[in-house]
């Protein structure tokens, strides 16, 4: 089930069309989590206060849940366009295992650098959204 092709991207038996449409989808799926994410952190950070009492607690868990069946599908979709740019760029050589152990690795760190992003850079691109007009309201 992990290993099929991503389903927002269209399958070419060229490889190098394969490479970019694989591309493409990664570089929306990544922008699309990074501000999902950021919109997360400013969340976080406003209702930090809030959560030292029963009913708080029991709202960021409700919450959570939710932030949590919205991004873990776009996890597994991440995994599986890392994946299958490896295999779109690098002929398949040596086992599966080794494959999927490599694409775990570079998802763990390209989800890293995504948290990281977002943690470092959330205050000023919203900022920056709302001098501009575009309200995030959390």
């Amino acid at each position: 089930m992990l290993q099929r092709f991503p389903e927002t991207v269209k399958w070419h038996n060229d490889r190098t069309q394969r490479f970019r449409s694989l591309a493409k989808a990664l570089l929306l799926q990544t922008l699309g989590m990074t501000l999902a994410t950021m919109v997360a952190v400013i969340f976080w950070r406003q209702v930090a206060g809030f959560t030292k009492t029963p009913f708080g607690l029991i709202f960021s868990l409700m919450v959570s849940m939710i932030f949590a069946s919205k991004i873990i599908p776009g996890l597994f979709d991440l995994w599986r366009m890392l994946l299958w740019t490896g295999r779109a760029i690098f002929r398949p050589r040596g086992t599966q295992h080794l494959q999927i152990a490599a694409a775990s690795l570079v998802t763990f760190c390209w989800i890293s650098l995504i948290v990281l992003t977002a943690l470092r850079f959330a205050e000023p691109v919203m900022g920056f959204f709302e001098r501009l007009g575009i309200s995030v309201s959390v």
